[in-house]
């Protein structure tokens, strides 16, 4: 039988259960609280940075629940039994508290020193994210979930994910998507009866961890948990706001079902008011890697792939394009045309989040282009890859250059937690390199070059890729796997400059060449200590993923197979030499 939470009588069981289980634990659990200014400041953070990216929560049920929860501390000074929100909702407490440690994660430096009286997120986030770890096991997760212990779970986990460390990064989904499935979170909710907003949030929770699944595939090599689409039934997310759920979604658009909402027909600048653009880009965002799922599904088949099935993938990414560059305007232009009914909520600025969304829609789209691309990377004397070369050259550039100015424009500093996340140019660097290996003297050379210098003054020896907030570095701790994924990028990147007749030991601008356009490659001031409370909690990724035993295949029956390999070799023994080269000397 599927698992649905939102059986009262099951649900108001577990409540009583685990709201004795906080029991003499619940003083202790509450003196991880920030005081309540404090608290308002990591929740207004939440709200502004996190949830744009993870709009997993339905802001006015919790935000109502959130000051009910402090009008009950204030009155028992958090001592008194667990009545009211607590005792009718326990999963309250953990969401709470990854809400508190996501928004530690998030809050700009200056408003945490004024705040707290320092500027380390790890003091500040690392007892939150105990916290929050903490009441997801006293509530019985993952044993009896509810939807605010597993949105508590992904939140939280979703802030720990680090591309250069695959496996470590890939193990929290997986628990995540089984446990949904549990929840019947893979039916939509119409076939239970259940209210608009309950109804709602069950599909942006699914979504959430059916994007992430393929996210974390790419680098790991692995299938996705869903590699099927026809397993689950559920609806898209809706795109209006949330005090709007239940009264124009079906007057604007009668059918949110399928891998994208449909286009709507605005009619009037006052329905332009109800639509949120977070959820429009999360809904692009779903589209752009559910054509992923698609590529993944046909490379991991065990049949080859053929000219034409690699045809027809082709056309399905460059139609993936076309409607991404639309839906981009159409955002654009109705953020532009909002008049301010149905504001949205505290700080968050829907302009600058538009212009941010732009690049990262067009760097999911590069970073599409880069998976269907990848296996023919590996085989360059294939007559394929001739032809693709230039256009998969040219999506890695523009990958890498959407990424920087992500990371290094000051309006987009609310966004900066994200980086290193799953959005990362490991991939397109490791292409750009080995093509400036191979060809140091194309007419593409001087631009990867620039480019790959670029990525490499964000990079420092303990962090990978950082950003900087009030000249601050916003780091994270790497683990030993991911510190020597770094490292093997240093490796070619010296032998393609060497090659070029370049100074390996410094970093050149596009101007190349001249000796004004560089700048130290290894900076010690950079090299600040890492954020200890934003380690993963998981094992280090130390074992080298399977190299492809099948690659191109030249027969009549197949352009090419795949076997179970990452878009990055993290290959630690033999030198990455499956793109042909001795990279560890």
């Amino acid at each position: 039988m599927l698992l649905q939470d939102h059986d009262q009588h099951s649900a108001a069981e577990r409540g009583t259960r685990h709201a004795r289980q906080y029991g003499a634990d619940l003083p202790g659990l509450l003196e991880y609280l920030p005081p309540r200014d404090a608290s308002d400041l990591l929740y207004k953070s939440f709200v502004a940075s996190i949830h744009p990216i993870i709009p997993l929560l339905h802001l006015p049920t919790f935000d109502e629940e959130y000051h009910r929860f402090w009008a009950w501390f204030n009155e028992c000074d958090g001592r008194g039994p667990p009545r009211n929100i607590l005792s009718e909702n326990p999963s309250l407490l953990p969401l709470l508290f990854a809400v508190l440690f996501a928004g530690a994660v998030s809050c700009p430096s200056d408003a945490l020193k004024l705040q707290f009286g320092h500027t380390s997120r790890a003091t500040t986030s690392s007892p939150l994210r105990e916290a929050a770890e903490r009441t997801q096991n006293m509530v019985g997760f993952p044993r009896n979930p509810t939807t605010y212990s597993l949105t508590s779970f992904l939140i939280v986990q979703n802030l720990l994910v680090r591309e250069e460390e695959p496996l470590a990064s890939c193990s929290y989904i997986s628990v995540a998507f089984r446990v949904a499935q549990a929840m019947g979170l893979h039916r939509d909710s119409s076939h239970f009866g259940l209210d608009p907003v309950e109804t709602e949030m069950r599909r942006r929770i699914w979504w959430h961890i059916i994007h992430t699944d393929v996210m974390i595939s790419v680098p790991s090599g692995l299938p996705p948990s869903c590699l099927s689409d026809t397993i689950y039934d559920t609806r898209m997310i809706g795109e209006v706001k949330d005090s709007c759920i239940g009264r124009v979604e079906q007057q604007l658009n009668p059918d949110f079902s399928g891998d994208r909402a449909a286009d709507v027909q605005y009619s009037s600048t006052s329905d332009l008011d109800v639509f949120d653009v977070r959820l429009m880009v999360a809904v692009d965002r779903y589209s752009i890697t559910s054509v992923l799922r698609r590529i993944l599904r046909r490379q991991f088949d065990t049949t080859p792939l053929t000219q034409a099935d690699f045809a027809s993938l082709k056309d399905e990414v460059d139609a993936l394009d076309f409607h991404i560059s639309s839906r981009i305007d159409q955002v654009r232009n109705i953020s532009e045309r909002q008049t301010g009914g149905h504001t949205y909520e505290g700080d968050f600025d829907p302009s600058t989040f538009v212009t941010w969304a732009q690049l990262l829609l067009k760097l999911m789209v590069h970073k599409t282009y880069c998976a269907l691309f990848q296996p023919l990377v590996r085989e360059t004397q294939h007559p394929m890859w001739a032809r693709v070369r230039p256009e998969c050259i040219d999506h890695c550039q523009k990958f890498v250059r959407a990424f920087y100015e992500m990371c290094t424009s000051e309006p987009f500093r609310p966004y900066h937690w994200l980086y290193p996340g799953l959005y990362q140019p490991l991939n397109a660097a490791v292409v750009l390199l080995s093509d400036l290996l191979r060809s140091p003297q194309s007419s593409e050379a001087e631009q990867s070059m620039a480019l790959i210098d670029r990525l490499f003054s964000l990079i420092t020896t303990s962090s990978g890729v950082v950003s900087e907030d009030n000249g601050d570095l916003v780091e994270r701790n790497l683990s030993e796997g991911g510190r020597e994924a770094w490292a093997l990028l240093r490796r070619p990147r010296r032998k393609a400059w060497e090659k070029a007749g370049r100074d390996p030991e410094f970093l050149w601008t596009e101007g190349g060449g001249s000796r004004s356009d560089y700048s130290p490659l290894i900076d010690s001031s950079r090299h600040a200590a890492a954020e200890p409370g934003l380690s993963m909690v998981s094992a280090e990724v130390q074992t080298p993923i399977a190299q492809n035993s099948g690659g191109l295949d030249n027969s009549e029956e197949g352009l090419y197979k795949v076997t179970s390999e990452s878009l990055v070799d993290w290959d630690y023994l033999s030198g990455l030499d499956l793109l042909q080269f001795n990279w560890m000397d």
